[in-house]
């Protein structure tokens, strides 16, 4: 690949700078985001990347999305919301007797809100309200946010997935798809199923480790 260019070379520093900022961030006291941005001025304020990259370049489409999701986290405990709504769950966790059960009832609600909510709203509203609710259940927090992102992750119906309409489009061939749609979305359908069972395969497992 040839030598390192100097933007490279400089690029490289500031992943090295940052990651040693956020393993002693317990001993520096400093906001992972000052060091970041601290990075990021350096970079566009010394010339290594122009001002037509820094606008083209950068994937702000994603970064836009990271700050809504944490945005609206942010709004949802602020305004309460959580504590409101974790008080009408509750109600429905409080017939699980087992942790198990507790699993069982957040993936399907899990489940049920993807017809309604898309991936990325979905796993941030029902990770802020069951996270919470799992030490009540003595359930490991990690095996909910485990079950809320392979259970959102899940679809059943085309326009649940955006990845499946972009590959859609793209397998038109003369107005007609180059494959049997009614058969890839059975196939898909028997590849949710085993997810599914690979939850209840998984509990042994998971209960020998401590998390249920």
């Amino acid at each position: 690949m040839g030598e390192f260019r100097r933007e490279e070379i400089v690029g490289l520093l500031g992943v090295i700078l940052v990651t040693i900022g956020l393993v002693t961030n317990s001993y520096n006291k400093i906001h992972p985001s000052l060091i970041t941005l601290f990075v990021m001025f350096c970079i566009f304020g010394f010339g290594f990347i122009s001002k037509i990259q820094f606008q083209r370049e950068v994937d702000w489409p994603f970064l836009i999305f990271m700050a809504s999701a944490v945005s609206i986290t942010a709004t949802i405990k602020y305004l309460e919301m959580d504590a409101w709504l974790s008080g009408y769950l509750a109600v429905i966790t409080s017939y699980s007797t087992s942790g198990v059960m507790f699993l069982s009832l957040i993936c399907g609600i899990t489940l049920i809100a993807r017809f309604f909510l898309p991936i990325a709203p979905a796993v941030v509203l029902l990770s802020t309200i069951f996270i919470p609710l799992s030490v009540k259940q003595g359930v490991n927090p990690w095996l909910v946010a485990f079950i809320i992102l392979v259970a959102a992750d899940m679809w059943f119906i085309p326009y649940q997935n955006s990845f499946y309409i972009i590959f859609e489009e793209a397998g038109l061939i003369n107005n007609q798809l180059f494959y049997n749609r009614a058969k890839f979305i059975v196939y898909n359908f028997f590849i949710g199923l085993i997810k599914i069972g690979s939850f209840y395969i998984s509990i042994p497992y998971w209960k020998s480790l401590g998390l249920l």
